[in-house]
């Protein structure tokens, strides 16, 4: 091997190495620090087993062997209200098997205290963790909501409120270790089929209410009309048949201010007449 040939290959040997020292370098400058916001907490994590929990600041990690995972501390919200209204709410049933829909919206917040507890048994994804909260939140709904009469969802709306609040919040305790710290129902509708069967009921109530109405007006016609011929009139002629030797004729005879009773008769003919008629307004 010639002598220009054993020179080049210190060279080589020297370029590779600085190669090597600026990748490491590189590396380190991309992915061995790490930020820590001032609403966030970051998991720091070493072959996937957790190594701490670090708050706002510069950090440092061995890229490559550590991992981080981060977590919102400031509240949040999860809703099927706001900001974006579902055209349809959570559908479900009362206790007397009437549909109802609602809208829920739940605050939460994740406190630093319980993230090392959250991140290694309930969940390593904040996303994770919100649609678990959620889950959790509806089925409580409605269970609540299957505990009450459909009538009752309008007159005990706040009591119906703080149930669901304090059964979301002891089921997302019990299950998620995690604290929830309000739930509103915006909005609760019954289904078009309920609403439907409200007005028909209603329309029937009032038609019946107007029949009544004009029946007792009729009655009380008649009764006024009946007064007025039993106190006003003298004599009343009615037509009866009565008989005697001569046939058929009509007899006439006395009301005074008596309703009814048994009056003689006397007839337009002045047959002889015997008898008499019991006749009643």
């Amino acid at each position: 091997m010639s002598n220009g040939s054993k020179s080049l290959l210190p060279f080589a040997a020297r370029w590779m190495g600085y190669a090597v020292i600026v990748l490491i370098v590189l590396i380190i400058a991309t992915g061995g620090f790490f930020t820590v916001g001032q609403n966030e907490r970051t998991v720091l994590t070493t072959w996937g087993a957790l190594s701490g929990i670090y708050g706002p600041g510069l950090h440092f990690k061995i890229p490559m062997v550590q991992a981080t995972h981060s977590y919102e501390i400031n509240q949040k919200t999860i809703s099927n209200y706001a900001p974006q209204h579902e055209e349809h709410g959570l559908s479900t049933y009362t206790v007397d098997n009437q549909e109802v829909f609602g809208w829920l919206t739940v605050f939460y917040t994740l406190k630093p205290s319980e993230l090392e507890y959250i991140y290694t048994n309930i969940s390593r994804d904040p996303d994770e963790l919100a649609t678990r909260i959620w889950s959790v939140a509806v089925n409580t709904y409605k269970i609540e909501l299957g505990k009450v009469n459909t009538n009752e969802v309008a007159q005990k709306r706040g009591e119906i409120i703080k149930s669901v609040k304090a059964e979301v919040t002891g089921a997302v305790l019990a299950q998620l270790h995690l604290q929830i710290d309000d739930v509103q129902i915006p909005e609760i509708v019954y289904s078009s089929a309920f609403n439907q069967g409200v007005e028909a009921a209603a329309l029937a109530k009032v038609r019946i209410e107007q029949a009544l109405q004009e029946r007792i007006h009729r009655l009380a016609g008649e009764a006024q009309s009946r007064h007025q011929v039993g106190a006003g009139l003298g004599r009343v002629a009615v037509v009866v048949p009565v008989e005697n030797d001569h046939g058929l004729t009509m007899g006439e005879f006395d009301v005074g201010s008596r309703a009814h009773g048994a009056f003689p008769f006397s007839n337009e003919a002045n047959f002889p007449v015997s008898g008499s008629c019991t006749f009643s307004i």
